[in-house]
C-alpha cells in the first residue's frame, strides 16, 4: 500500500550538470499545531523503544509525487507542470485520523497516521498532478497513492516478534484529537540526506486555484 517512489527514466538523468542533484518531491505540509500534537501522541512509545526510527515534527508531510534526484535546471519545469494542475483544483478538507502499519501490523516496518475527510479529492488530486507531470516527461506512472503520514520506520535489524508487538502497542496508543487541515497550496521540496535525518527546503509553494 505505500506510494511507491517513481523510478527516475535514463533521459532524466545524463543530462545533468556538474551541480550535485536535488531531491525533489512534491507535497503538502501540515500546521504545526497539527505536526506537534502527532508527535506528542507517540510519546508513549517512543520512551519504550530503540526499535524505531521516528520522524520528527518539522519532517512531518503528505507527499504526492517523489520526483527523486533531479538537476536544479528542472525546478521551474516541475513548478510550472505541477503549478498548473493546481491552478485548476480548489481547496479541499482533510483530518489526520487514525493508525496503521505497513505491510500489517504483524510485520509492522512503517508506522503511520491516516487521513479523512475529502480524501477521494485528495486522490483525484494527486492523480491530475502526477497526469502533468508525465505529460510533461518529467514523471512516468507510479503506483497507486496511498495517502498516509509516515511516523516510524521499524529497524531492519528488529526481530519478528518484536515487530509484532510494536505493531500492537502502536494501534493501542491512545490517539490524537481529530484537526481538520485545509489545503491550500502543494510544495515542491529538496530533501537533503544527513547523519540526523533528512532536511528538508522549499523551493516553491504552489497555490490552489480560489485560494
Amino acid at each position: 500500500m505505500l506510494t511507491e517512489a517513481l523510478r527516475i527514466p535514463y533521459s532524466y538523468t545524463r543530462s545533468m550538470s556538474d551541480q550535485p542533484p536535488l531531491r525533489l518531491f512534491l507535497a503538502i505540509s501540515l500546521p504545526e499545531p497539527v505536526r506537534l500534537s502527532l508527535i506528542a501522541a507517540t510519546d508513549p512509545l517512543r520512551g519504550t523503544t530503540a526499535d524505531v526510527r521516528w520522524a520528527r515534527a518539522d519532517a512531518l508531510h503528505l507527499t504526492l509525487v517523489f520526483l527523486g534526484a533531479r538537476p536544479s535546471e528542472q525546478v521551474d519545469e516541475i513548478a510550472e507542470a505541477a503549478g498548473a494542475a493546481c491552478t485548476d483544483a480548489r481547496p479541499f478538507s482533510l483530518t489526520v485520523a487514525g493508525r496503521g502499519c505497513f505491510p500489517s501490523p504483524a510485520r509492522a516496518r512503517v508506522l503511520w497516521a491516516g487521513l479523512k475527510g475529502e480524501t477521494s479529492v485528495l486522490t483525484s488530486f494527486q492523480e491530475t498532478i502526477l497526469a502533468a507531470l508525465v505529460a510533461a516527461r518529467l514523471a512516468e506512472p507510479g503506483e497507486r497513492f496511498a495517502p498516509h503520514l509516515t511516523m516510524g520506520r521499524v529497524r531492519e535489524t528488529t526481530s519478528s516478534p518484536a515487530r509484532a508487538d510494536l505493531g500492537r502497542q502502536w494501534l493501542a496508543l491512545p490517539a490524537p484529537a481529530p484537526t481538520p487541515v485545509l489545503v491550500r497550496e502543494v510544495h515542491l521540496i529538496n530533501s537533503v540526506l544527513g547523519p540526523g535525518g533528512s532536511r528538508y527546503t522549499t523551493l516553491r509553494s504552489l497555490p490552489l486555484g480560489g485560494s
